[in-house]
C-alpha cells in the first residue's frame, strides 16, 4: 500500500488483482489474501490490524469483512479531519459548540458500535464454523460406530 493511498483504492486494486489471478485458474483463498493485505498496510493501520487479529479468526475472515472494517477506520479519519476543519474555520458560540460536541460524541459512539458489530460478526462466524465441524465429527462418529458393529458381527461368524 502506498503511504497516501486511500484504503478503498488499495483494496480495489487487490480485488482486481485477485480476480485476474483467479481468472487464470489459480485458486487463492481469501484467508491468504486477508493476511497478506493486513501485512501490507501502512503503519497508520497498525492499531486496527492488531485489534482485528486479536478479535477475529483470520482463517474465516473474508475480504469483504476486512474491507468493511478498514473502511470504517478510514471514514473515521475523514470525519475527524472534517471536524477539525470545521472547528478551525468557524467561530462557534457556546450553544453551537455544545451541539457540535454532542454530534461528535454520537458519531464516536456510532463508530464504536460498528466496530463492536464487526467483532461480533467475526465471533458469530467462528461459532458457525465450530458448529459445522462438530456436526461433521458427529457424523464421522456415527459411521465409525456402525463400522464397529459390522466388524463385531463379522468376528462372531
Amino acid at each position: 500500500m502506498k503511504e497516501e493511498e486511500k484504503i478503498t483504492d488499495y483494496l480495489q486494486r487487490v480485488k482486481d488483482s485477485m480476480s485476474s489471478i483467479r481468472a487464470l485458474g489459480e485458486d487463492v483463498k481469501d484467508e491468504v489474501i486477508v493476511k497478506k493485505v493486513m501485512r501490507s498496510l501502512t503503519s497508520k493501520y497498525d492499531t486496527k490490524v492488531s485489534a482485528i487479529e486479536e478479535a477475529i479468526n483470520l482463517n474465516t475472515f473474508s475480504m469483504d469483512e476486512l474491507f468493511g472494517s478498514l473502511s470504517i477506520e478510514e471514514e473515521r479519519e475523514i470525519n475527524l479531519f472534517m471536524q477539525q476543519e470545521v472547528v478551525n474555520d468557524v467561530q462557534v458560540g457556546s450553544d453551537e459548540e455544545e451541539e457540535f460536541e454532542v454530534i461528535v460524541d454520537l458519531e464516536g459512539e456510532l463508530i464504536s458500535a460498528l466496530e463492536e458489530l464487526i467483532k461480533l460478526e467475526g465471533i458469530k462466524r467462528m461459532c458457525e464454523v465450530t458448529k459445522s465441524d462438530l456436526e461433521d465429527k458427529e457424523k464421522e462418529h456415527q459411521n465409525l460406530e456402525q463400522e464397529i458393529v459390522s466388524l463385531k458381527k463379522e468376528l462372531e461368524k
